[in-house]
C-alpha cells in the first residue's frame, strides 16, 4: 500500500494537469497572447520538464531526494502563484517553465522513493502512483470547471476565473506539500541490489521511446478528431473522456497484479496489443460515443504498459542509479512523445485522420520488439 505522504503528494502535485491539458491555451489567449504563445508555453513546459528528469536523477543518486522534493514542490508552488497573476503570455511562459521544472523533480523523486520502500520487490506502489496523479488531475480539472460555471453564473470574466482556479491549486499544493514531505523517512540501501544490466537497460529504453512515439502521435488527435467530425464543444469533450479518465484512475491499481500473475512479458505485450488495436480503429469511430469507448480502452492499454515499463528499472539496476536510470527512462518518454505529437500534427494536416492512427498503431506493433529480443537472449524480467 503506498504511503500517505506519497500518495498526496503525487494528487496536489498532478493539479496542473488540468491547466495544461483543458485551461492553458485559453488562458494565453485570454491574456493577449497568439497561437504562437499558446505553442511557447506549451513547448516551456515540455522542454523543462524533459530536461529536469536526468539533472534530479543525477542529483537524488547523490543523495540528495528529499532536497530534490522539496525544492519541486517549492518551484511548483511558485509557479503556479506566478501563472495565477501572470499579466501577460510573457509571464505565463515564464510560470510554465518553472512548473515544468518542479514537475520533473517531483516526478523523479517519487519513483525512486517508492522503489528504495518496497517497489524493487512489488511492483504495485507504480500503479498507484500512477492512479494518484490521474485522480489528482482529475480532481483539479472538477475545481476548475465547478469554478468556471460560476464565474458565468455572476457574469465573471473566463480570465479572472481560470486565474482563481490556478490560485486553488497554489494553495493545495503549497502548505500542504511542504507539510508532506516532511513525512518522507530516510531511505534505507537495498541490501540485496542488482548489478546494472546496461544492454537490458537500453532495450528498455527503445521500448520505451517507441511507445511514447505511438503515444504521442494517437492521443493529441483525438481532440481535433472529436472536434472535426463530431463537432464536439468543451463539455461534449468533457464527458466523452470520463470513462477514459476513470480507466487512468482505476486500472493502473490492478498493474502489479496484473505483473505478479502473468509476468511482465505478458503484460507488457497485452497492453501495446490493446493499444494497437484500439488506435487502430480509432478514425472509424461513427459516432461520439464510439470514440468515447475507444478512448477509454486506449487508456486502458496505456496504463498498463505505462506502469509496467516503471517497473522494470530496478529490475535491470543498481539501486546505485535509480535516480538516474528513471531520469533517462522519462526523458526516453517524453521527448519522443513530444516528437511524436508534432509528427501526428503534422500527418493529420496532411494525409488525413487514417494514416495518423495507423502510424501510431505501427509504433505500439513494435515497441515490444526490444523486450522479447531481451525475452530471447534467456533474461527474464
Amino acid at each position: 500500500m503506498l504511503p500517505r505522504e506519497v500518495y498526496f503528494t503525487m494528487f496536489i502535485a498532478s493539479t496542473p494537469f488540468a491547466i495544461i491539458n483543458f485551461f492553458l491555451g485559453v488562458y494565453v489567449l485570454k491574456l493577449g497572447g497568439s497561437t504562437i504563445e499558446v505553442g511557447l508555453a506549451y513547448a516551456a513546459y515540455s522542454l523543462f520538464t524533459v530536461i529536469s528528469r536526468p539533472l534530479s536523477g543525477l542529483i537524488i543518486d547523490r543523495g540528495g531526494l528529499k532536497g530534490i522534493l522539496s525544492v519541486g514542490m517549492l518551484l511548483l508552488s511558485v509557479g503556479l502563484l506566478w501563472l495565477s497573476i501572470s499579466p501577460d503570455p510573457v509571464n505565463a511562459i515564464v510560470s510554465m517553465t518553472i512548473i515544468g521544472i518542479a514537475l520533473g523533480f517531483v516526478n523523479i523523486a517519487l519513483l525512486v522513493y517508492i522503489t528504495s520502500i518496497g517497489g524493487f520487490v512489488d511492483p504495485k506502489p507504480y500503479g498507484e502512483l500512477t492512479s494518484a496523479s490521474a485522480f489528482g488531475g482529475a480532481v483539479a480539472a472538477g475545481i476548475g470547471f465547478v469554478i468556471l460555471a460560476i464565474s458565468h453564473i455572476l457574469e465573471i470574466a473566463d480570465v479572472v476565473a481560470i486565474k482563481l482556479s490556478i490560485f486553488t491549486y497554489t494553495l493545495m499544493c503549497f502548505i500542504p506539500g511542504l507539510y508532506l514531505v516532511k513525512k518522507f523517512k530516510p531511505v534505507e540501501p537495498v541490501a540485496e541490489d542488482k548489478q546494472v544490466n546496461l544492454s537490458v537497460l537500453i532495450y528498455l529504453l527503445i521500448a520505451t521511446a517507441l511507445q511514447a512515439t505511438g503515444s504521442g502521435i494517437s492521443y493529441p488527435m483525438i481532440m481535433p478528431l472529436l472536434v472535426n467530425r463530431f463537432k464536439a464543444t468543451v463539455f461534449m469533450i468533457m464527458l466523452a473522456f470520463i470513462p477514459a479518465g476513470t480507466a487512468w484512475i482505476l486500472v493502473p491499481m490492478k498493474v502489479g497484479d496484473l505483473i505478479k500473475k502473468h509476468g511482465s512479458h505478458l503484460s507488457y505485450g497485452l497492453s501495446t496489443l490493446i493499444s494497437a488495436i484500439t488506435v487502430s480503429l480509432v478514425p472509424h469511430a461513427n459516432n461520439l460515443a464510439t470514440l468515447s469507448l475507444l478512448w477509454f480502452l486506449e487508456a486502458v492499454g496505456l496504463s498498463i504498459w505505462y506502469v509496467v515499463l516503471q517497473a522494470l528499472i530496478p529490475k535491470v539496476s543498481s539501486s546505485r542509479i535509480w535516480g538516474r536510470a528513471y531520469g533517462l527512462q522519462n526523458l526516453a518518454y517524453y521527448a519522443p512523445y513530444a516528437l511524436g505529437a508534432f509528427v501526428g500534427g503534422v500527418l493529420y494536416a496532411v494525409f488525413g485522420v487514417y494514416l495518423t492512427f495507423y502510424t501510431a498503431a505501427l509504433f505500439f506493433v513494435l515497441a515490444p520488439l526490444p523486450l522479447i529480443v531481451v525475452s530471447l537472449k534467456g533474461i527474464k524480467l
